[in-house]
């Protein structure tokens, strides 16, 4: 009997995490959707995608699972610099025009520090820290 008890705790935590993750996920599209319209929505959903993981790792101590430890961090910054070289030489590639705008220094010093503050940890701590380990927990591996 205490074997069915735990099984079924198990999987009612396992459907648990899937509908909150479910949910968050619902959250987070609807708020970029009306960002789209009212630019205060783009911020909610970004400040959520960078506030919820590190509150709920906080919470709960998940910061190895989240990716935060110091073993990760040369390889995790190793393959960044990669991709968004790979990324960089694909766009020279496809676009047909390439022209330089005039504020080019201003667009880099702006754009640049929002890349490095709001654009990578967002996608490392939503999708990879919070939202893929639920997942995983959920289908598995």
């Amino acid at each position: 009997m205490s074997i069915s008890k735990t099984t079924a705790a198990a999987d009612a935590n396992t459907g648990n995490q899937l509908a909150l993750s479910l949910l968050v996920y619902a959250i987070f599209c609807g708020l970029s959707y009306l960002g789209k319209f009212f630019y205060v929505f783009f911020g909610i959903a970004s400040l959520m995608g960078l506030l919820l993981p590190l509150a709920w790792g906080r919470r709960y101590g998940y910061w190895g699972e989240m990716g935060f430890t110091r073993q990760n961090l040369r390889p995790a910054l190793v393959w960044g610099l990669a991709g968004g070289g790979v990324t960089a030489l694909i766009g020279l590639w496809v676009i047909p025009s390439r022209a330089v705008p005039d504020n080019l220094g201003l667009q880099l010093a702006i754009g640049v520090p929002m890349w490095i503050v709001m654009a990578s940890p967002f996608q490392e701590f939503f999708f990879r820290g919070w939202l893929q380990p639920r997942l995983s927990q959920t289908w598995g591996r």
